[in-house]
């Protein structure tokens, strides 16, 4: 892999911030995870950041990681392999495509997503003018969201996530750094927003299946007690869009959602997140 100078790697400069949203397993709680760019190192000749915080079910390293840019290709660091994979290719364009790679939770080997661009475009946040690509993926074990941002990264999570974790850290709800200041992708009042201590219902325990999914969710009815035979719910994307509501009992039809991450919110208290393939 070519080597770069510090001048090079103007992405995730020391102080940048992400913050994300993390949805409680058992009630309506939200809680916000941050990670941060703590300081500039060298790693195998790399000019590197190094970030610390919440990485979720990310299968990367855990607690710290380490990045850099060379023009538009971002790298991450993977200690088990001793070797930079590439994250994210904002040469590309529509029809192309490139391969994340990253250990498997057992370290036995590794992983892949396949990331292709679906469309691209740019976004201006504080007079920068950045490249946005809309992407598509293929995995069988991993997620990321389906929008990613120049200096910025995936606006669902900044790696990749396990398919099953429960729940998953994401949404983004801001970046900050020193060169293109805040970014708030708006699904929270403010960056560091929480509602802990918000009173659980007495649905807090529901539980739907299969996740991931092709075709219906279906609500477990041994997982709730005392509720109204027919729950409101709403299905939100991961930007917190809603693409479906209604009134159930025990299924939801999810067959017309392209695939990808979703949160549906039952009573508009609790909220279980799941993955359509």
């Amino acid at each position: 892999m070519p080597l770069f100078s510090v001048a090079q790697n103007d992405w995730a400069p020391v102080g940048a911030k992400w913050n994300y949203s993390e949805f409680s397993m058992e009630g309506p709680e939200v809680y916000n995870r941050e990670i941060v760019s703590i300081a500039d190192t060298t790693i195998k000749g790399n000019a590197c950041r190094k970030l610390t915080g919440a990485f979720g079910c990310s299968p990367m390293n855990n607690d710290i990681n380490f990045v850099y840019s060379e023009g538009k290709k971002y790298y991450y660091y993977n200690s088990v392999a001793d070797t930079f994979f590439l994250l994210y290719n904002f040469e590309l364009n529509p029809n192309q495509s490139w391969t994340i790679y990253f250990s498997n939770f057992d370290l036995s080997g590794l992983d892949s997503i396949l990331v292709s661009v679906i469309d691209t475009s740019s976004l201006s946040v504080n007079g920068n003018v950045l490249k946005r690509q809309n992407i598509d993926h293929q995995s069988l074990n991993y997620f990321i969201g389906n929008e990613i941002i120049e200096k910025i990264g995936n606006t669902f999570f900044l790696f990749p996530q396990h398919g099953a974790c429960d729940p998953p850290t994401g949404a983004l709800r801001c970046y900050q750094d020193s060169t293109i200041g805040l970014y708030e992708t708006g699904i929270v009042p403010y960056c560091d927003y929480t509602n802990v201590g918000v009173n659980e219902i007495q649905i807090s325990q529901l539980e739907i299946y299969p996740n991931p999914t092709q075709d219906f969710l279906y609500i477990n009815p041994d997982s709730y007690r005392d509720t109204p035979q027919k729950l409101n719910y709403k299905i939100l994307d991961y930007t917190g869009r809603v693409i479906l509501s209604g009134k159930t009992e025990k299924e939801i039809d999810v067959q017309t959602l392209s695939r990808g991450y979703y949160r549906v919110v039952f009573e508009d208290e609790v909220s279980r997140e799941f993955i359509k393939q």
